[in-house]
């Protein structure tokens, strides 16, 4: 939504599984994967089209870049083979292909491993962003450069490149100038100006393997406490229950939050330079030079965990967090990383984002920078407010942040914020180009008061921007809710606490989302999975409605590689409660030459006591619709069934494809009328008997993984000891 002042407008998207979601009020290209297609963005190449390096009878080149196309999802065996033969294996491409140096290799080694399918040199236009100086910037200086035939560029390395060739490289071609080099989470990239007609040039670098224009980043668009809670007047079941944000820390960057306003001042402790403030009730690190003030991220900061001391407009949803601080990156993949990685330092799990491009909506090096920190460092959740328009921009496309979008403020959150008929004043649409669902959860966006100015003024804004920080807010939360405890018994118990990955803050956030009834179809591409209300997926005592959650990191046991999969018994005592399966997982940084970014896939599956099988994200009117039609493309999955049959579900997580791991870790929630299905009822009838004592023999006997009882990946003897002592228990 366009903010009223002068602070530019904010939006929301959500991509759709086709034939899933409502249709969309437009339409735009949206790239498909398939076997024998190599999606770039240079355009997709199909290998059937194209004469395999295999079959020519000449020696590989050396030196270069090639394409290696494999029979199926790539695993770390194929890995291994490839590495010794003398390859050296990079970056992922979909489909089931692979950048790789094959400079100490030979044909008849590759010829030998018998899964390589398609062997292509890397051509150098397949380096080069579409499109590099036709758009006009903002910025004066930029657009005066644009003019004169100059372009601000990433030239982004191969992995393994040598950056000191290829900056030599770069140094020997008349009107280039190197303005940075940094290294991202392992990515290489040179930072330079240089005239347009010398791109092809530059591409023939052999180290470089993707050119980019530099973007620009600016503010999106300008939550009500108690509707993101229970969506109840003044009421605030997670404060009641203690979960106010003490001892949490949100990473937030935004325009110069003003540190001397009441919701956040410190009489006790100034801040007058840029540091480190472990003393202050607020602040605990401010990370940018004070160069100004700004209102925008004095009001999103404020939203989030501002605190005057009194119960108003000068109290953020998780007001008793601090935060850590600082201004936007540079349009650099370094300097993305860099401000979240440093966040992460500073104790930040949680990082709430109202900015982005104005102009770029392909999967870039911001996204890339997300998803990396994400893969590495999983217990991260990074969200980021959606742009306005007729699609989502970047980095709100990026696979492993949460991308928020605006519903409407007290009285109107069962709506689009300002959902009118001007394309320019509403939250943007999805799909992404590759197809993926985004946005995928809704907060409230309009009308929003909170901190503006130096003292203890308030001023209220509309938009996405105003709505990401307070489903952040409720993500902090949510982390002091596993953190302290909570889960299982809905009361803190430091016996139970444990640390959640962002994963889960995700797939709970997503969990909680309840339609928007004034808006079409569900999920659709505006409200994705609705509005977040938190009670529902955080358990208090006395709730109806119950939680049963998973939450895996890549040395548990349960992260699956290809083929494997994991299985979740409920038990459901009645109906009148809907069942609600989330999984959600963080996937691996795609290649930027990629147009395609999905790279790993997971499959959510819920089976009913009746047999009737339930896939991810099949929706039909709102709910899920039997079928075994799986989601290729999402990291996100869920199962809505409105009235379940009582007696025993299973929720299997089923591992179609890992081409990047070694292991793909994941995090599952389900809710509703739930509990954890009584292991001794091997057969799931709804009691014991010999027959499930004499059905698990059988399995285990066979070696068969539902007798694995402990879920630690393996059937051995504890197994069987676990089983006997809850069948002599009947549970």
């Amino acid at each position: 939504m366009r903010t009223r002042g002068s602070v530019p407008g904010l939006v929301c998207a959500l991509a759709g599984l086709a034939g899933a979601l409502a249709p969309s009020a437009w339409a735009r290209p949206v790239v498909r994967a398939a076997e024998g297609v190599i999606n770039l963005k240079a355009g997709d190449i199909h290998t059937a089209r194209e004469r395999s390096a295999l079959d020519l009878g000449v020696p590989l080149r050396a030196g270069i870049r090639h394409i290696l196309v494999l029979d199926g999802p790539i695993t770390q065996d194929h890995r291994q083979a490839l590495a010794a033969t003398g390859a050296v294996v990079g970056e992922y491409l979909p489909t089931h292909a692979i950048i790789a140096d094959l400079s100490g290799t030979t044909r008849q080694a590759l010829l030998g491993l018998g899964f390589v399918r398609w062997v292509g040199e890397f051509k150098d236009h397949w380096k080069i962003q579409r499109a590099i100086g036709t758009k006009p910037w903002t910025d004066p200086d930029r657009e005066a450069m644009r003019v004169d035939g100059i372009a601000a560029l990433n030239a982004v390395l191969f992995s393994s490149a040598d950056i000191n060739a290829a900056a030599d490289a770069l140094a020997d071609i008349p009107g280039v100038v190197i303005t940075n080099s940094e290294s991202s989470g392992g990515d290489r990239a040179i930072g330079l100006l240089a005239p347009i007609a010398a791109i092809p040039r530059l591409a023939q670098i052999p180290q470089i393997g993707w050119i980019e224009e530099k973007p620009e980043f600016a503010p999106r668009a300008y939550a009500s406490r108690w509707i993101v809670q229970r969506n109840v007047q003044d009421k605030f079941p997670l404060y009641d229950a203690g979960l106010k944000g003490k001892n949490q820390i949100m990473g937030i960057i935004d325009g110069w939050v003003t540190p001397n306003h009441c919701s956040f001042t410190d009489p006790n402790v100034p801040i007058t330079l840029p540091g480190i403030y472990p003393d202050h009730r607020k602040i605990y690190a401010y990370n940018a030079e004070f160069v100004n003030y700004n209102q925008h991220g004095t009001h999103i900061a404020g939203i989030a965990v501002g605190d005057a001391g009194n119960d108003g407009e000068t109290r953020g949803v998780a007001y008793l967090a601090r935060m850590v601080f600082n201004t936007w990156p540079d349009v650099t993949e370094d300097s993305v990383y860099g401000r979240f990685a440093l966040h992460y330092s500073q104790g930040a799990n949680i990082h709430s984002n109202s900015w982005g491009s104005i102009s770029s909506n392909e999967y870039d090096f911001a996204a890339r920078a997300i998803d990396n920190l994400s893969w590495l460092y999983p217990d991260n959740l990074i969200l980021f407010a959606v742009s306005n328009g007729n699609y989502i921009l970047n980095p709100e496309n990026a696979k492993n942040c949460l991308a928020v979008t605006s519903c409407g403020g007290a009285g109107k959150q069962d709506s689009m914020c300002n959902n009118n008929t001007d394309p320019d004043d509403m939250p943007g649409m999805g799909p992404t180009t590759d197809g993926r669902r985004k946005p995928e959860i809704a907060g409230p966006g309009c009308n929003i008061w909170s901190a503006t100015g130096q003292s203890c003024s308030i001023r209220a804004f509309d938009g996405t921007s105003t709505a990401a920080p307070a489903v952040g807010a409720i993500g902090v939360l949510m982390q002091q809710y596993y953190t302290e405890g909570y889960y299982p018994r809905g009361t803190p118990d430091p016996d139970f606490a444990f640390q959640p990955t962002g994963a889960l803050i995700k797939a709970a956030i997503i969990n909680a989302g309840v339609d928007l009834p004034n808006q079409p179809g569900y999920p659709n591409d505006l409200e994705g999975w609705g509005r977040l209300q938190a009670d529902n997926v955080l358990y208090f005592p006395g709730d109806s409605r119950r939680t049963v959650l998973r939450d895996f990191r890549s040395s548990d046991t349960w992260a699956l590689t290809t083929g494997k999969a994991f299985r979740l018994p409920l038990r459901i005592d009645k109906s009148n409660e809907p069942l609600r399966v989330t999984m959600v997982f963080h996937d691996a940084p795609a290649a930027l030459q990629a147009s395609f970014a999905p790279i790993n896939d997971l499959d959510l599956i819920v089976e009913s006591p009746s047999g009737i099988i339930y896939a991810g994200n099949l929706f039909e009117d709102g709910i899920s619709k039997p079928g075994t039609l799986p989601d290729a493309i999402n990291n996100v999955e869920q199962v809505l069934i409105p009235d379940p049959e009582p007696g025993e579900w299973f929720v299997r997580i089923y591992a179609r494809e890992v081409n990047v791991g070694p292991n793909q870790p994941f995090s599952v929630v389900a809710t509703g009328a739930v509990d954890e299905a009584c292991i001794a009822d091997f057969e799931g009838g709804g009691y014991v008997d010999t027959d499930d004592f004499d059905a698990f023999m059988r399995a285990f006997v066979d070696g068969d993984m539902t007798a694995d009882v402990d879920n630690n990946g393996v059937v051995d003897l504890d197994d069987a000891d676990a089983y006997i002592l809850a069948f002599e228990k009947g549970c």
